[in-house]
């Protein structure tokens, strides 16, 4: 192995992802800049391997970078353009090392060492650091933690680095991060400036997104955080950090950036913890931040009295998970200590305190059955409107439980997960009653409903009736939902629901899911 004499050499992270909002690599972008290392990020939102123009710019730009290494972090969603990616960058830079990381390559490490030389899984800030330090200083990196390989064609997994404990250890990044870099629609490579990022960035880049903790306190056996739990059996499930570093985060986030309009917490339980912990971190955003946020938990963590405290600091909305309305898919299937009953009262309490509700569901469970998809259309009509849902096809992720079962159980039902879009569900009629109970009046859906269930082969008045159904759910209902829910984001004030819409329409209308 070359010995590389100093720190001077740039390192190349690549998000595959088709957005600049990456908080996974921005964490190990700052953390790699702050032991000295010269990092840089590179988004390739519009990467197309059969585009010549596209690769010869590729080509240029990481020749005059000359990286040490390039990292690439995907989620399955990519494997298929990483995979391009990275064997364009063997192709073209043979002795160039490619490690992948990221949620795909620690559920499924063997698949991405079909092109990788390296994965790195679970939490890899400081292995990363280390796995640097080796290749600088001419050392074997494959005594690296976290670090898997293959020897002899079979596939070696190093000890797991225990999860971060103290998260008030990571470095502080930022909204619009440095040494960056996009390549946009004309194949040229840019430095990411404020103009560039708000042009290419998500909700206008006006949206500022963080983590206040790591971990979820359940394991549904469909989420990567079920393969988490047990990667890290003796972790504690939610590790937070201290109520002083997020508000030092956001502190910075307002004095950089004064465009931003909301805050995003993407904590998966942010709930989860002390009633203390959340009078004083409400205290404090409304003290000192004061800028409307939103949070993601389960129905099961929601009380009057925290609803009051968040929507008192600020909160726009809170996000809380469906899935399914079936009780029984949630008990035996998805094993969610968390049902119908509990997200009906729980979305009760929120309208009741004057805020929307959001949510999501699953569709293309092998294991539904067409009952239990009705439970949850009809849940879906009884949730307070205006409502918005996220609508995902079910992906089977490798080491996840329910995939284990489903291998056992129903093998010929199962897809690849890799490059699977789970944004986009299959076009049934039950799917399509799904996605309209969001919109159309409870009326008009009791009476589709109705004819489905006499014309569930789609025949005669069933299908012209939901094709009708479909024109105006897209041309007022869909529309009229998002103009209420903006504007009960925004305590039913007209003039801050105009200047805060430009930021959703388009993903609004362009994507189902915000």
């Amino acid at each position: 192995m070359t010995v590389v004499n100093n720190k001077q050499r740039n390192i190349l992270l690549i998000p595959v992802q088709d957005n600049l909002s990456h908080l996974g690599v921005k964490y190990l972008h700052y953390t790699l800049l702050e032991k000295g290392f010269q990092s840089k990020q590179l988004f390739l939102p519009y990467f197309n391997g059969k585009d010549s123009g596209i690769l010869n710019k590729l080509k240029k730009f990481i020749s005059q970078l000359d990286p040490l290494y390039v990292g690439l972090s995907l989620t399955s969603m990519e494997y298929h353009r990483s995979r391009e990616l990275a064997i364009f960058l063997k192709k073209n830079f043979p002795g160039l090392p490619v490690i992948c990381g990221g949620v795909h390559p620690t559920v499924d490490p063997e698949s991405c060492l079909s092109f990788a030389d390296y994965a790195m899984v679970g939490e890899c800030e400081f292995s990363l650091v280390d796995f640097t330090n080796a290749l600088i200083n001419g050392e074997d990196v494959k005594e690296v933690s976290n670090l898997c390989y293959l020897e002899d064609g079979k596939i070696k997994k190093n000890p797991l680095a225990p999860a971060i404990k103290e998260l008030d250890d990571l470095p502080i990044f930022d909204h619009i991060p440095k040494l960056s870099y996009i390549q946009r629609k004309d194949a040229g490579i840019y430095e990411i400036n404020r103009e560039i990022y708000h042009k290419e960035g998500r909700f206008q880049g006006r949206t500022y997104e963080m983590l206040s903790s790591r971990g979820c306190a359940f394991s549904c056996t469909y989420c990567t955080n079920n393969y988490f739990n047990k990667m890290y059996p003796s972790n504690k499930r939610v590790r937070r950090r201290s109520i002083a570093n997020i508000i030092k985060e956001l502190e910075q986030m307002k004095r950089n950036d004064p465009e931003i309009k909301q805050v995003v917490f993407h904590d998966s339980s942010f709930l989860i913890g002390t009633r203390d912990y959340f009078k004083e971190f409400c205290g404090e955003y409304k003290k000192k931040i004061k800028i409307p946020f939103i949070v993601s938990t389960m129905p099961t963590t929601i009380d009057r009295e925290k609803l009051s405290l968040l929507k008192d600091a600020g909160v726009s909305w809170v996000t809380m998970a469906l899935q399914t309305g079936s009780d029984n898919v949630n008990k035996n299937i998805y094993k969610r200590n968390s049902y119908r009953k509990d997200f009906l009262e729980a979305a009760q309490l929120i309208k009741e305190v004057n805020l929307p509700v959001k949510s999501d569901v699953i569709m293309d469970n092998p294991f539904e059955k067409e009952n239990d998809i009705i439970q949850t259309i009809e849940t879906i009509m009884e949730t307070p409107k205006p409502c918005l849902y996220e609508i995902f096809s079910l992906a089977l992720l490798p080491g996840t439980e329910l995939y284990d079962r489903a291998k056992r159980e129903c093998p010929e039902k199962m897809e690849d997960c890799r490059g699977k879009n789970f944004m986009k569900f299959r076009h049934t009629y039950l799917n399509t009653l799904t996605s309209l109970a969001v919109y159309l009046p409870g009326s008009i859906m009791k009476i589709l409903l109705r004819l489905y269930k006499a014309n569930s082969d789609g025949s005669g008045i069933f299908k012209v009736a939901l094709n009708i159904s479909k024109a105006v759910s897209a041309v007022y209902f869909k529309p009229k939902n998002l103009f209420l829910w903006l504007k009960l984001t925004r305590g039913d004030s007209y003039i801050e629901t105009f200047r805060i819409m430009p930021l959703y329409v388009k993903d609004y209308f362009t994507y189902r899911n915000l």
